[in-house]
């Protein structure tokens, strides 16, 4: 697990930490929509995604943070 730093709305001086997830998915068509669906199954709503693939390479990469740190504990993409 990652660890990200994001400003609450209070302020700039409060900081959180926000637990993230990092997964290597097929860089093909259509995995990542296959990811995101079981996900969005397990009831995770994501705060923040990201994801990269070299071009012509044969995976991706991709980040995501949660709402709460106890779904990202159960939700395996």
């Amino acid at each position: 697990m990652l660890a990200c730093q994001e400003s609450s709305r209070r302020g700039p001086d409060r900081l959180r930490g926000n637990p993230a997830e990092q997964y290597d998915l097929p860089n093909k068509p259509g995995a990542l929509a296959q990811s995101l669906e079981r996900l969005a199954a397990k009831g995770v709503n994501l705060n923040s995604i990201h994801a990269t693939a070299a071009k012509g390479g044969k995976k991706a990469v991709v980040v995501y943070t949660v709402e709460a740190a106890a779904q990202a504990a159960t939700a395996t993409a």
